[in-house]
């Protein structure tokens, strides 16, 4: 099956060098790509092709409450969004495309009068379709998926071309979204989650290795009749993942299957359920970061950069983020992990045991659960789990909906109950959402996004723990300032001062507590470090005695061989403001630890200069100065 995006390569049979150092495939002579649009007679559908390959999705546009020339324009437009032009790569992110068209499909459809053609659609209709999706907390997103688009489509009237092109501004309704979770609710959902996956790896571990047995004619099996006639069942679920049945027209199992446990039972006895996965997919989640559509999706195939040399094992893997666009794949490495797991091997053995604690060990493990359903579906996701709703035929389904959490079915399952005050016991709320806000909270390091980002639209907005993690960057901050305070603030010389060390050395060098050389190389600019001056690199107190000190330029404002001279103001009032511009683009806490000793060391620097000095020196500041404090705020003067 040739898959969308990547189509031309997929069915290659001739390549050229390409500059990565492998060859790049190009289509056979005579190749065409696979059809994606059908529109004839009442056909109106568009055939989409995931981005990791696997069977295509068909989406019916004839379902549409509109008429035929806006059914035609709408599936033209879908087509142009998601093929291989398109930036969305997965069926579930096609499918939430296609359902935004459809509900604003029935905007359309009741007006009066109904527009016909894309050029009757007027700019009111996306107010319409707002006011009626305006209880979703993800409007903005559904209105920016339904603008890209129409903006796709041919035929549009002026006005509503230019309603296309302004941005959205309806704001996010952050108040019907839930927070990180509190410290014993993740506890406990962590803890069930474990509990989950480790009854599915004992389950279906037990029954493998009794199945082997069995293959390899264990006396003890084959003499006991039931369980080798049990075995039998399990063969042909590992083998074909299909039961017989008692006859065609029948969905009732035979008597010597029957016996041994119903339809569900027996396939689960080898393969994973998809709440089980779920679980997987929970504790990856809290351990990552990563969005729960991505690791719900991701893929079974992965890297080992450790190579089973020993040490912490580390497996990559390339998971999507959709909404990305052309920036949607990432490599992962989930590593710091144990050296007892290895990929499974073509005849899969449940490793005894199963290291949930760590993302590299349940990886591992949903690799091994989920081994046997991709050899028979020949799926190459990670997650493939069996459901009897699932696939005619055969009731495997590749991938997770990140909605399998939403019911309330899993929570009850792992016995997860919350007591309101008052009211009847309720399944806890469990999503992949919160459980990713948590892992922010508590880990305080963006994941796939900038550290504004994380700051902002996260832990800002975190309404959970927002209190505890303002009072933690106050504490942070005041231990900062406590500590900068507690050194002495570093000796300036003023221009009387630099005027007598040249008319009387000895004196000013007595003065200021340095020799006479070394008051000289002062002077001179032989012993800057960007924001002062260094009287003795081997006295200083980040080194041992008589050694060279390797600290970073930014303790020199806390050091006492450290002198402030006139020409370094510049420097510093260039510091000061790009550790302010830094505040905005890091999280708090991040950069309370990181730069609120030196903010405040350089604060308390600057007050005690003349402020006309430190105007002067803001307007004498140079690229070159901004360009050596980026570096010596990015780390890259340190040890040099």
């Amino acid at each position: 099956m040739v898959s969308g995006r990547r189509s031309a390569g997929s069915s290659a049979g001739s390549s050229v060098g390409s500059s990565a150092g492998r060859p790049a495939e190009l289509p056979r002579p005579g190749w065409e790509p696979p059809q994606r649009v059908f529109i004839g007679g009442d056909e109106c559908r568009v055939r989409f092709f995931p981005d990791r390959g696997g069977a295509p999705c068909d989406f019916d546009f004839g379902v549409l409450l509109v008429s035929r020339p806006l059914r035609v324009a709408m599936a033209r437009g879908f087509d142009a969004h998601v093929g291989p032009s398109g930036t969305v790569g997965s069926a579930l992110s096609a499918a939430n495309v296609f359902r935004v068209l459809r509900g604003f499909a029935e905007v359309v459809a009741a007006c009066d009068p109904v527009p016909r053609t894309p050029g009757d659609l007027q700019p009111v209709l996306l107010d319409r379709y707002a006011l009626k999706r305006s209880s979703k907390a993800g409007l903005p997103f559904e209105m920016g998926l339904l603008k890209a688009v129409l903006r796709r489509m041919d035929g549009l009237n002026p006005k509503l071309v230019n309603a296309l092109a302004a941005p959205t501004t309806i704001a996010r309704q952050l108040g019907r979204q839930r927070g990180s979770y509190p410290e014993d609710e993740e506890r406990r959902i962590v803890q069930a989650a474990r509990v989950m996956l480790r009854q599915a790896a004992e389950r279906i571990g037990g029954n493998r290795e009794l199945l082997e047995r069995w293959r390899d004619s264990d006396a003890c099996v084959v003499a006991d009749e039931r369980q080798a006639e049990y075995c039998r069942v399990l063969d042909l679920v590992d083998r074909t993942g299909v039961l017989p049945r008692q006859s065609a027209a029948s969905s009732r199992l035979p008597p010597w299957v029957a016996r041994h446990g119903n339809l569900e039972d027996l396939m689960h006895a080898l393969h994973p359920r998809g709440s089980e996965l779920a679980a997987g997919a929970l504790l990856l989640v809290r351990m990552t970061g990563h969005n729960g559509s991505s690791i719900c999706q991701a893929p079974a195939a992965h890297h080992r950069p450790d190579g089973f040399a020993g040490g912490a094992a580390t497996a990559v893997v390339e998971l999507v983020k959709a909404r990305r666009g052309t920036r949607r794949f990432m490599t992962v490495a989930l590593s710091d992990l144990p050296v007892w797991a290895q990929a499974p091997s073509q005849r899969v053995m449940l490793s005894g045991r199963d290291q949930l604690h760590t993302p590299f060990g349940v990886y591992m493990l949903l690799l091994e659960l989920t081994a046997a359903a991709r050899r028979i579906t020949g799926a190459d996701r990670l997650m493939v789990s069996w459901s009897v709703t699932g696939r005619p035929g055969q009731g495997f389904r590749v991938g997770l909906r990140t909605s399998i959490l939403d019911d309330g079915q899993w929570a009850t399952a792992a016995g997860l109950l919350e007591h309101p005050a008052g009211g009847e016991p309720r399944p806890l709320e469990v999503t992949f959402a919160r459980m990713r806000k948590t892992h922010l909270q508590r880990e305080q390091r963006p994941v796939a996004h900038t550290e504004a980002t994380l700051a902002d639209q996260y832990l800002a907005k975190d309404g959970t723990a927002f209190g505890d993690y303002q009072r933690l960057v106050a504490d942070v901050l005041a231990e900062q300032t406590r500590t900068a305070r507690a050194f002495a603030a570093i000796t300036s010389l003023s221009e009387q001062d630099l005027a007598q060390a040249r008319r009387d050395p000895q004196a000013a060098a007595r003065r200021h507590g340095v020799s006479v050389a070394a008051l000289h190389r002062l002077i001179s600019g032989e012993a800057d470090t960007v924001l002062a001056g260094c009287a003795d690199p081997a006295a200083g107190p980040f080194a041992p005695a008589g050694q060279p000190c390797t600290a970073s330029f930014l303790k020199c404002l806390g050091c006492p061989c450290a002198r402030a001279l006139p020409r370094h103001l510049p420097a510093q009032t260039a510091a000061l403001q790009a550790l302010e511009e830094r505040r905005t683009q890091m999280t708090p806490l991040g950069w309370a630890r990181r730069f609120g000793r030196p903010h405040a060391q350089l604060s308390d620097l600057l007050s005690h200069a003349p402020a006309a000095a430190v105007e002067q020196a803001r307007s004498a500041i140079t690229e070159h100065d901004r360009g050596l404090v980026e570096r010596l705020l990015a780390g890259e003067l340190d040890h040099v």
